[in-house]
């Protein structure tokens, strides 16, 4: 975890042995969170889920600043691009949630894991010294195309008749992912502490809980222990702690070259859900992996 010192941003470069082990180890809990999600809807509607995890995650998150002595709400001219970013970060899950039911699951994780694109041209435009070279876009386009193949027997299947308008809505909150970090990268969110910027996003995106019970989810009046564990681990580990910890990495590396280790979390979404769901692993999972991997390392070639 950070300590008091880091919001003092460093000038951005390659990402380190370090860093890529951190976020290896993001991936691998944002991929075994896809399980938590689904196991938690089964009792937890989507919008009440995503909104009551951050209000839950906020109050954690204010916990550590008190343990740690950070004064997690100061008048230092920062709200706007807080809330902006919020706004980013709120609307992107509304998107998703969206856009989720509207096509197929593989078709959804592709579209929605196109952000580490959006991230890298962001970063190449709005964020100084973060320029791509030719070989870095290579390398994300080949880490993307590892995606699809992992999931090109999804793909493959018969999509729903409506689904063109799930894969907008999936494509167009993978581009909110992504100005939800320019917009940290891009101002001054970038020179404070990591849980006050993340303490904007969760703040912001609890207005999903009230949208959801305008729309017709509701409170579940009882969950039983699994998805209750689901749930918890979801605040505590996902919303709380690995959210911190990107935020974190994003003001001390090149975003481009940070965000493209992110197309490892739908790979460990497929192994999860293979391994604790039952779920079916096509042939392609080899050589999807083999793909990312391979980017991801171009990406981060110095």
């Amino acid at each position: 975890m950070p300590t008091k010192s880091d919001s003092t941003p460093r000038s951005p470069g390659a990402v380190d042995a370090f860093a890529a082990l951190v976020m290896v180890l993001l991936c691998a809990i944002w991929g075994f969170n896809q399980v938590a999600v689904k196991v938690a809807s089964a009792e937890i509607p989507p919008f009440v889920q995503a909104g009551l995890r951050s209000l839950c995650a906020a109050f954690v998150v204010m916990a550590w600043c008190r343990f740690r002595g950070i004064k997690a709400f100061q008048n230092d001219g920062t709200w706007k691009a807080g809330l902006l970013a919020g706004a980013f970060f709120t609307i992107e899950f509304a998107l998703f949630f969206e856009g989720v039911p509207r096509t197929t699951a593989a078709r959804a994780v592709l579209f929605f894991y196109t952000a580490p694109l959006f991230i890298a041209i962001g970063a190449h435009f709005f964020v100084p010294n973060e320029r791509m070279r030719l070989v870095h876009v290579f390398g994300l386009i080949l880490a993307f195309a590892g995606v699809a193949v992992c999931f090109s027997d999804g793909l493959r299947a018969a999509a729903p008749a409506s689904s063109l308008i799930g894969d907008l809505l999936c494509l167009l909150a993978a581009i909110f992912w992504g100005a939800t970090m320019i917009a940290i990268k891009a101002t001054r969110l970038v020179t404070i502490a990591p849980e006050r910027t993340l303490l904007y996003q969760l703040g912001t995106s609890s207005l999903l809980l009230p949208i959801g019970l305008v729309i017709g989810e509701s409170l579940p009046s009882s969950i039983s222990a699994i998805p209750a564990l689901s749930f918890a681990f979801q605040v505590v580990v996902v919303a709380s702690a690995t959210f911190l910890t990107f935020v974190w990495l994003m003001t001390r590396y090149d975003a481009g070259k940070l965000s493209s280790f992110i197309f490892l979390a739908p790979l460990f979404g497929v192994l999860f859900g293979w391994m604790l769901l039952g779920e079916t692993v096509n042939a392609g999972l080899l050589a999807g992996a083999v793909l990312i991997c391979s980017g991801i390392w171009l990406v981060n070639r110095r």
